[in-house]
């Protein structure tokens, strides 16, 4: 993922792509800087569970190293009948808990698991009768469920690519899934602007919650599945007690759609990623924000966010670059450069750099 820049002379795309570290040049451009719908985005992007690995979707799927900046391998896609003679765009990607397989969803409305470490394909799941928008494994990577824009969610055996059930409830597009963390529950967001938990066992719905007044765009359960977080078109995250469904708390300050959040391991902060690429650190227990780690325009649509297994840094994809920040002051040296780009590492707690590289 080396960044070069240039200048996008089409007004409806980024008007300059920067490198890592680098604001964009002016505030207006900044301004020209189009604000992506709901169901557009950019390329999907997804964090393997130990933060080594990232895929991004489009019209390929690119797997990349993070520690190393190495593009590991381009997998071909979904290439189907009904594209126009291209690549259909990949909607979702998602890693198993394990590491092994990426599973990948489409406008062609399959979903196909790769074989991470060789790129192979595995096999192709056929069903669903639109797009494939979201994309989740179950814990122990025994299932795959998947939303999509006809309003289902489907659970697939991840060994054989069985279909197991079908979810229907929602009356608008499933935009995201997350399953709790001992894989009882599911969870699903929909353009109805609802949240629906449902059993995953027996694909029974146990409640709707009701709150958000846009699409909901991501969701994420605490490690300990207290809470289950949710963000939305609305440009708010709610807070909400997986067990009961009750709202807890609304946390406020984004300008722009929530495509990302993700917990800390420990359960006490929330990170959040938006339309913008406006990056926001919160303390769960009182929902104060404790620091903004990226302004809008600086980075482009945050497509994905993740904390590494021990908590010491946080890493955020967006379109042309990954963003890396530590946690703590004092922590090794960062093994995350990217050659030809400037990293600055920051102490969040205090806000001073602590170390960049050229």
């Amino acid at each position: 993922m080396r960044i070069q820049r240039r200048t996008v002379k089409n007004r409806l795309a980024p008007l300059i792509v920067v490198l890592l570290g680098m604001s964009l040049a002016t505030s207006s451009l900044r301004a020209q800087q189009p604000v992506v719908a709901p169901e557009e985005r950019v390329s999907p992007a997804a964090f393997s569970q130990d933060g080594r690995l990232l895929a991004k979707g489009g019209g390929k799927i690119e797997l990349w190293e993070v520690t190393s900046n190495a593009l590991l391998r381009n997998m071909p896609g979904h290439n189907a009948v009904g594209c126009r003679g291209r690549s259909c765009t990949v909607l979702a990607v998602a890693f198993s808990p394990d590491g092994r397989w990426l599973a990948s969803g489409s406008e062609d409305k399959t979903i196909k698991l790769w074989e991470a470490a060789t790129g192979q394909e595995v096999r192709t799941l056929a069903g669903h009768t639109n797009g494939v928008m979201a994309l989740a494994f179950s814990p122990d990577g025994r299932w795959l469920a998947s939303g999509s824009k006809d309003k289902t969610i489907k659970l697939w055996e991840a060994a054989t690519g069985q279909e197991v059930r079908t979810l229907a409830g929602h009356s608008g597009t499933v935009m995201a899934v997350a399953f709790s963390p001992d894989g009882r529950w599911l969870a699903s967001g929909s353009k109805d602007k609802t949240i629906k938990l449902w059993e995953a066992a027996t694909g029974q719905e146990v409640r709707t919650l009701a709150g958000h007044t846009g699409t909901v765009m991501a969701m994420a359960f605490s490690p300990d599945g207290r809470w289950l977080a949710t963000g939305s078109e609305d440009n708010t995250i709610k807070l909400w007690e997986a067990a009961t469904g009750q709202e807890v708390r609304t946390l406020k300050g984004h300008k722009a759609l929530l495509w990302a959040l993700a917990f800390s391991p420990d359960g006490s902060r929330l990170a959040t990623g938006d339309d913008r690429g406006a990056v926001f650190l919160w303390e769960v227990a009182s929902g104060r924000r404790l620091r903004q780690l990226a302004k809008a325009w600086e980075t482009g649509q945050i497509e994905a966010i993740t904390f590494s297994p021990d908590g010491a840094w946080l890493a955020a994809s967006c379109v042309t670059m990954i963003e890396i920040w530590h946690l703590r002051a004092g922590t090794a040296a960062d093994p995350h450069v990217w050659p030809g780009n400037t990293i600055r590492r920051w102490d969040v707690a205090t806000g001073k750099e602590i170390g960049k590289r050229p």
